[in-house]
């Protein structure tokens, strides 16, 4: 399952999303390709996101079928003339990254990512997959990835 964030932009500033959209979204959505969940949160800059959870093979399609999903909704919907959908796309969760990264312990041989102890199998600095920190280790380097 895949979360989906769509944008939509109002048609005037201080619009907000008019009642119905989840619902509307969850029952035009093809049966083959359900939308699983809508949640909606408006945004201090009069935009609203939609979070949509869907069911797919490949991120990119979860991507698209979002968007369509929105499109459809705006096109078809006549309490939504005059909005946009911005963008559709899997948000980066950032904040639980650093959270993870802010829990490494080297000298217990945690690899990052690993919460309450080491990898089970896993060689402290040698963890498939992982990315390569400073002094060639996997570890978190010196500069957050939020920067």
């Amino acid at each position: 399952m895949y979360l989906v964030h769509a944008v939509l932009r109002p048609p005037a500033p201080g619009v907000e999303l008019p009642s119905g959209v989840p619902e509307f979204i969850r029952a035009t959505a093809d049966p083959r390709e359900p939308v699983e969940h809508v949640s909606v949160h408006p945004r201090a800059d009069s935009t609203t996101v939609l979070g949509l959870f869907l069911i797919a093979d490949r991120l990119a399609d979860a991507e698209r079928r979002a968007g369509e999903a929105c499109l459809r909704a705006v096109g078809s919907m006549p309490v939504l003339d005059g909005w946009t959908v911005t963008r559709a796309e899997a948000p980066l969760i950032t904040p639980l990254h650093e959270w993870l990264l802010s829990s490494y312990d080297p000298s217990a041989g945690a690899a990052p990512g690993a919460v309450g102890g080491a990898v089970p199998g896993a060689v402290r600095g040698d963890v498939p997959g992982a990315a390569s920190g400073q002094a060639g280790r996997n570890c978190p380097g010196p500069n957050p990835s939020s920067r």
